[in-house]
């Protein structure tokens, strides 16, 4: 088990926010918030930047659109 100190304000305040029940819940619930923000944040990187994607293959978008 890890320990560690906390400000427990601030832990009530994130707890309130995010409606958990524990510490436990609270710091897990928000560790996957910074996951997942992250994650979104890699996505839009790559749709800005259109690697691996076929959004600008010209052929390969042909195919999509309705006549």
């Amino acid at each position: 088990m890890i320990s560690v100190a906390v400000d427990g304000g601030l832990v009530e305040q994130v707890r309130e926010l995010l409606e958990t029940a524990s510490l436990e819940e609270t710091v897990d619930y928000a560790l996957r918030q910074v996951v997942r923000r992250d994650a979104r944040r890699r996505e839009i990187e790559a749709l800005v930047r259109m690697e691996g994607l076929d959004l600008s293959d010209e052929q390969v978008m042909a195919g999509c659109w309705r006549q």
